[in-house]
């Protein structure tokens, strides 16, 4: 597993968290505290969570893997010809006089 997947993960559950605790501990009338019963330290909590949210995606987003780019095509260059071989001659038997 890729270790931007695992970043992101941690951002969503983080993002979760502060998603809970300012819905869940403040949409309620009376209100009740989930975490600590005091609603500023909820209400910091839930920041925090949502901040570190914030930065464990932005560390998924840097460590992703690049997209690789192929090198430009290089110039031609002239190549050095090839001699071409000799063919093997047969000898010819010598002419007989006649």
């Amino acid at each position: 597993m890729r270790s931007d997947y695992l970043l992101y993960i941690i951002a969503v559950i983080c993002f979760l968290l502060a998603f809970l605790i300012f819905f869940m501990g403040y949409a309620q009338s009376p209100p009740t505290y989930i975490i600590t019963g005091g609603e500023v330290t909820d209400l910091v909590i839930m920041m925090f969570s949502a901040i570190l949210g914030a930065v464990f995606l932005g560390l998924g987003y840097g460590v992703r893997p690049k997209k690789v780019t192929p090198s430009p095509p290089k110039p031609a260059t002239a190549k050095p010809r090839k001699k071409p071989e000799k063919e093997a001659v047969k000898k010819r038997p010598p002419r007989k006089k006649t």
